[in-house]
């Protein structure tokens, strides 16, 4: 299955249906510090691990979800 990737950040409300369907996904946006403080504040931050990748179109933030076990 392809991840989504978004090309901005997220209205709240449209964030929480992607963190409530526990998909890995996309941003363009290589600001993951802001990216993380709204899943924190969305009540997720246990549930979520947020990372910055390098792909063919450059920098990206990675939300992937933590599959439970995992530390």
């Amino acid at each position: 299955m392809a991840e989504l990737c978004f090309d901005c950040f997220l209205p709240d409300e449209a964030m929480r249906v992607q963190l409530k369907r526990g998909e890995t996904f996309l941003f363009t946006i290589s600001k993951w510090q802001e990216i993380e403080r709204q899943i924190e504040r969305l009540g997720f931050e246990d549930s979520y691990l947020v990372t910055q990748v390098s792909t063919n179109r450059g920098k990206m933030t990675k939300v992937t979800p933590v599959l439970k076990g995992q530390p």
